[in-house]
């Protein structure tokens, strides 16, 4: 259930939901914040959350900046709400870091002085990363999720819940104001991610035959470009600093998912993430090879 619901990103609420009835089940859930090379594929833990009776997860994690940071959202318990943390990077393992707000999937902004998260209503919202300074910047639909800083600081793309079944990527000023949608195609859409220059939208895509598959658009909607080659259900784009390669989320198995890399333009994907580890919501840092990762250990060594 933790991999199902933050893999697709369907509604932030649903995260605590799902792997609280896991954990009542089958005992509590345990998720670090991990780092993977993409040049030398090592994998660090940053956190240090341990196996309990109780769930113990941290996931969505964004890299400030300078990569001196991270935030990251936090659940201590089955019954416990997400919290919104930043730590220092160092030393290892990162200390929990402080409470800053209640809510998921946060973002920290191009310019390092803003995050931007989705709150316990659904509605997302910046804050500075003191804690101070919240502001709502988009509600609607029936829920918001996903929140991706474009690289001049000026617009989120956001996924917005449209129906029970139906997800779409929105554009939303980030100071707040009129959301508009990136594409009209009737298609279901999550998960989107910028290109460093700003020009193209990753995300992932709902095809025919219920798999979803990497694609991205340009910024104004135009030249969709499949970029996934179906063998499998892809999601949470991340490009690299150069934005020649994407790195990307793909199920490996029905309890399973791994992060994969291919080229920006499409093309063979090799996997990143060893199979001791169930990997989900990578985001790349701002300059190198590192990509910041919710990781689960697995049975599967």
């Amino acid at each position: 259930m933790y991999r199902r619901v933050v893999l697709f990103a369907c509604g932030a609420a649903l995260t605590v939901a799902a792997v609280a009835g896991a954990a009542v089940r089958h005992g509590g859930t345990t998720a670090n914040i991990y780092t993977v090379d993409v040049a030398t594929h090592r994998v660090v833990m940053l956190t240090a959350n341990r196996e309990s009776d109780e769930d113990s997860l941290a996931y969505g994690p964004s890299w400030s900046p300078d990569m001196a940071s991270l935030v990251y959202a936090e659940t201590r318990c089955h019954a416990c709400a997400s919290e919104i943390r930043v730590t220092r990077t160092h030393p290892l393992p990162a200390p929990l870091g402080r409470r800053i707000a209640f809510g998921f999937h946060p973002r920290w902004s191009p310019v390092g002085d803003t995050i931007a998260f989705v709150d316990q209503t659904g509605s997302i919202e910046t804050i500075r990363a003191d804690g101070s300074g919240r502001h709502v910047v988009a509600r609607g639909g029936l829920a918001n999720d996903d929140p991706a800083w474009s690289p001049d600081g000026r617009t989120l793309a956001i996924s917005r819940q449209l129906s029970a079944t139906s997800w779409g990527v929105f554009l939303v000023p980030s100071r707040g104001g009129t959301a508009r949608p990136l594409l009209r195609n009737g298609s279901q859409q999550v998960n989107p991610a910028w290109s460093p220059d700003g020009s193209e939208i990753a995300f992932a895509q709902r095809a025919a035959d219920g798999l979803w598959q990497i694609e991205t658009a340009r910024a104004d909607g135009t030249h969709v470009r499949r970029l996934s080659d179906g063998s499998g259900s892809d999601s949470s784009p991340t490009w690299s600093p150069d934005g020649r390669r994407i790195v990307f989320v793909r199920e490996v198995g029905p309890d399973g998912s791994a992060l994969f890399v291919m080229p920006a333009r499409g093309g063979h994907a090799s996997r990143l993430t060893p199979r001791s580890l169930d990997a989900v919501q990578p985001e790349w840092a701002a300059r190198g090879s590192a990509v910041a990762f919710s990781g689960r250990v697995t049975t599967e060594h």
